[in-house]
Order: C-alpha cells, then structure tokens, then sequence
C-alpha cells in the first residue's frame, strides 16, 4: 500500500488511514500514527476532508493508545448486504461467461472490489 500510495495518490490518503484504523485494532501505536501522518499529509494535498478528519482521530487514539470502540451493525443489515454482494457477483460471473463480454466485466470486477469499504 505505500508503494501504491508512492505511485499514485489517487485513494491513497483513505486507503493509508484505514490501514492506520486497522493498526490501532492490532494496539501498533506507533504504526497506526505514522500510516495516519502520511495519510493526513496526502489528505491535506489532495483537499480530501474526509481521510483528514479520520487522520486526526487516529492519531488521537494512537496518542492516547485507545482502541476505538465501533458501532455494532445489525444483523440483519450484514445479512442483506451480503446477500447484495452475492448477487452482485453472480450476475458478474453470469457476464463472464459470454466470450465478448468478458473484457468488460473483468473491468467491472475490477471496479466494484475497489469500491468496497
């Protein structure tokens, strides 16, 4: 992922500071801060809000050495989106199968995996 960022900072600052989020859950402190300052610094160059203000959150939690706590998701909401995800990727599969279409669903793929957060 830094390498990634390094080449092209298109979703690099959100991608850093989620990798920065998924480091406080693992208590790396000082990890979690640095992904979230090179996240933060993208952010702030880019004039993206968001990753900013989740940039700042990490590093107070990584500061304080605080794990988050998440809001829990209902169950039944995890069940329908994943049934979503499924069809999704059936109808994916589905496409794959026609010869002519399958450089055009590969890109498709490509782009709903990306796009999941």
């Amino acid at each position: 992922m830094l390498l990634y960022a390094a080449l092209s900072e298109v979703n690099a600052a959100a991608a850093l500071v989620l990798a920065a989020e998924g480091a406080l859950d693992f208590r790396e402190w000082s990890r979690s801060a640095d992904l979230a300052r090179y996240g933060l610094r993208v952010a702030q160059r880019r004039r993206e809000r968001e990753p900013q203000r989740r940039a700042e959150l990490v590093l107070a939690n990584s500061a304080a050495e605080r794990v988050p706590e998440y809001q829990t998701i209902a169950t039944e909401r995890v069940h329908r989106t994943r049934l979503m995800v499924l069809d999704r990727l059936a109808k994916f599969r589905a496409s794959a199968e026609r010869p002519e279409a399958r450089s055009g669903v590969r890109a498709e793929l490509t782009k709903f995996t990306m796009s999941a957060r």
